[in-house]
């Protein structure tokens, strides 16, 4: 139960961020679950790289006996301050960087 909040919460709270940051655009469902998603995957992707690459039993998948209380606080300790990164990072990338994309066809 506990390795549901570790992995799940992070991202309503990064959710929650990028709300406040884009401002109260009104977002689809599908919109909405396709970030959750998201910011679920990178969250966690970042968490598990920071583990392996300074825990000192390098696990490289945890288990049930892994999410103690102790390890529980770590986890979200690095995940919360993500949560606020990611979508920062994000609306700073999308406010400064733009692609454009031609397509030309040959006939």
């Amino acid at each position: 139960m506990i390795q549901f909040v570790c992995y799940f919460f992070p991202a309503v709270l990064a959710l929650r961020f990028d709300k406040n940051i884009g401002g109260s655009k009104s977002k689809d469902l599908f919109e909405i679950v396709t970030m959750y998603v998201l910011y679920v995957i990178l969250i966690n992707a970042v968490i598990y790289i920071i583990f392996y690459l300074f825990a000192v039993y390098r696990y490289y998948y945890f288990r049930v006996a892994h999410f103690n209380v102790s390890f529980t606080l770590k986890y979200l300790m690095l995940a919360c301050p993500l949560a606020w990164i990611i979508p920062n990072m994000k609306h700073l990338l999308k406010k400064h960087l733009e692609v454009d994309v031609n397509v030309s066809r040959k006939v």
